[in-house]
Order: C-alpha cells, then structure tokens, then sequence
C-alpha cells in the first residue's frame, strides 16, 4: 500500500488517478476545456500532496492496520477494470 500512495503523491500517479475518475463524472465533462485544466491540475495537487501529507505523517502501523482494507479495495477495483477492458475487446459485445 506504501509503494501505491508514494505514486500517488508522484505527478504521473496524481494525474492518472484524478484521470480515472474525473473522465467518468459528467459535471466535468459539462466543463469548459480550459475549465477542465484548471481543474485537473488543481486536482492533482489536492491527490499528490495529501498522498505525500499521507506517507510523512500516518504513522507506519496504522499504514500496517488498513492494508487489509485497502488490498480488498484494490482487489475490486483491479478486477473491474480487467472487465471493462476484456468488455471493450470482446467481439461478442459488438454484436449486441
């Protein structure tokens, strides 16, 4: 979980979580382009650094005490998109 926040707090880590979500709520779709910058990047800073705020100041074993929780979340967040993706690439799919 460590390795996964220390990417968080990174700007590619940041970015691509605030990606993830933001591409799919249509209040920011109904933004602006340069509306949408603005906020990605304010975004970004909010997730880097409360990921860095994380990592420098939650101590080691309360980190140690919601692995569990977060690997069940990762789990399923993991496995639903492996099924976006094998949804997406099914040729079945398209038939329908």
């Amino acid at each position: 979980m460590r390795e996964f926040i220390i990417w968080l707090s990174s700007a590619a880590g940041a970015s691509a979580a605030l990606s993830f979500v933001a591409e799919r709520l249509p209040a920011f779709q109904r933004l602006r382009p340069e509306h949408r910058s603005l906020v990605h990047l304010a975004g970004s800073l909010v997730i880097a650094l409360g990921a860095y705020a994380i990592v420098t100041y939650v101590p080691p074993d309360v980190l140690a005490q919601i692995t569990p929780i977060f690997q069940v979340i990762a789990g399923v967040v993991g496995t639903w998109i492996a099924n976006q993706v094998f949804h997406t690439a099914d040729p079945a799919t398209k038939k329908q």
